[in-house]
């Protein structure tokens, strides 16, 4: 793509270059300047310029017109055409990565709610297993209470 870019700002830079060069004076067109007759003031200067009516156009010569246009600019005009078929392509093809993309978004969306859920219930029995330890050790710890006789009885007393 880059490539194709610099090909093209290439030529337009090379287009108006060119195109600049016309209006440099050459050594015949001073002379010929110089050797032209002055214009008489007593002539008028004016000149006639008739009002071109705008033809009626239709729908189906549209194209036409455009095609015509272009092409009436030379190089710049189908520069402009391929430019324009170039921006054509590349923003379809952006279009459908945006949709492929989106729909990837929405998949791993998904996916991560589904594990959330794993996540969430997964915790829930480790945060159980924990409380089942402590009771174990709870037990544990009245049952070795109760037994070495601290608790309700004499067996341990020696009066």
């Amino acid at each position: 793509m880059k490539f194709i870019y610099s090909i093209i700002s290439i030529l337009i830079l090379a287009v108006t270059v060119l195109a600049a060069g016309h209006h440099m004076k050459h050594p015949m067109q001073e002379h010929l300047a110089q050797t032209q007759v002055p214009v008489d003031p007593t002539t008028p200067q004016f000149h006639q310029f008739q009002v071109v009516q705008p033809q009626s156009s239709s729908l189906n010569e549209l194209p036409n017109q455009l095609v015509e246009m272009f092409m009436g600019q030379g190089i710049v005009g189908a520069m402009l055409i391929v430019l324009g078929f170039w921006f054509y392509r590349t923003e379809t093809q952006a279009r459908q990565d945006r949709i492929k993309l989106t729909d990837k978004f929405e998949d791993l969306v998904r996916e991560s709610l589904d594990k959330t859920d794993w996540i969430e219930v997964k915790t829930g029995i480790s945060a159980l297993d924990a409380r089942m330890q402590n009771l174990e050790r709870e037990v544990e710890s009245l049952k070795d209470f109760v037994l070495s006789g601290r608790l309700g009885g004499g067996r341990g007393r020696n009066d």
